[in-house]
């Protein structure tokens, strides 16, 4: 990864910091179905929701998942559907801990 300005560039997106943070305490993520969400199952079922899944899931595969990879910070298999970290992980992940672990002090929600 090149530098502080292209890290915090890769944070903008909370798509982008919600895998980030998820891949911070597990090696690897199904991304087969979209980023994992939490929901209830009414929510999850209304058309509303499945439009706005769907859109997320293009942007996640055309979008961050894409430039994830470009940075290093993440591999994506495409053939099974999961993002594991990539080799430029371990430079991002104490600013991703840092930030996660002190939200309350972010004046929004930071994943």
């Amino acid at each position: 990864m090149g530098d502080v300005s292209t890290l915090f560039e890769l944070l903008a997106s909370e798509t982008r910091r919600k895998l980030l943070v998820m891949l911070c305490d597990t090696e690897s993520i199904d991304v087969s179905n979209g980023l994992p969400m939490r929901c209830t199952a009414a929510t999850a079922s209304s058309p509303t929701t499945q439009r706005t899944a769907s859109s997320r899931d293009i942007e996640l595969y055309h979008v961050h998942l894409p430039k994830l990879e470009a940075e290093g910070v993440v591999e994506w298999d495409r053939t099974v559907g999961s993002v594991s970290r990539g080799p430029e992980f371990d430079a991002v992940e104490p600013t991703i801990r840092l930030l996660a672990e002190n939200e309350s002090t972010l004046p929004g929600p930071f994943y």
